[in-house]
């Protein structure tokens, strides 16, 4: 089964955590871009928006937690990934908890770890896109039922 490439915006305000979740999606075949700001990453989200979002929680001015706030705002489609230090492993626990996040990774991350959750996160996508797409076809279906039990019992009036 052959999958269409995936579009992962990597956000961290250290330009070596950046390079190095790249070497570690790389081989992947999705296409990566990096921010390093939230504003940056909300700019590039507005030009062409992306699949998958992982990003740092602790970075200067705006937090990872509120980045994912806007983020779940205007692009709830928009799976969300945060990495964490130790420090802030219970905040991130309570975005898990509150929805505001798939799923979190302390750093150091595990290269192993990171390619299977982003597999999960977009797999995940994937599957919340398919069942609204099935549950749209299958509300239309139900409207154009009721409609031509209207036309009939119209017609038998």
């Amino acid at each position: 089964m052959t999958t269409t490439p995936k579009k992962i915006l990597l956000v961290d305000d250290e330009p070596r955590v950046l390079q190095a979740l790249r070497r570690s999606l790389k081989w992947d075949g999705h296409q990566v871009f990096t921010a390093t700001s939230a504003h940056d990453a909300l700019q590039l989200m507005l030009v062409d928006p992306v699949d998958l979002v992982i990003s740092d929680n602790m970075m200067p001015g705006v937090t990872g937690i509120e980045l994912f706030s806007q983020l779940h705002k205007a692009w709830p489609d928009t799976v969300r990934v945060m990495l964490t230090g130790l420090s802030d492993h219970e905040v991130a626990l309570r975005a898990l908890e509150q929805g505001a996040i798939f799923r979190f990774l302390t750093k150091p991350w595990d290269d192993v770890d990171l390619r299977i959750t982003v597999r999960q996160a977009l797999a995940h996508r994937d599957h919340k896109l398919e069942t609204r797409h099935l549950l749209d076809f299958m509300d239309r279906r139900h409207e154009s039922l009721e409609t031509l039990v209207d036309v009939v019992a119209a017609a038998k009036a």
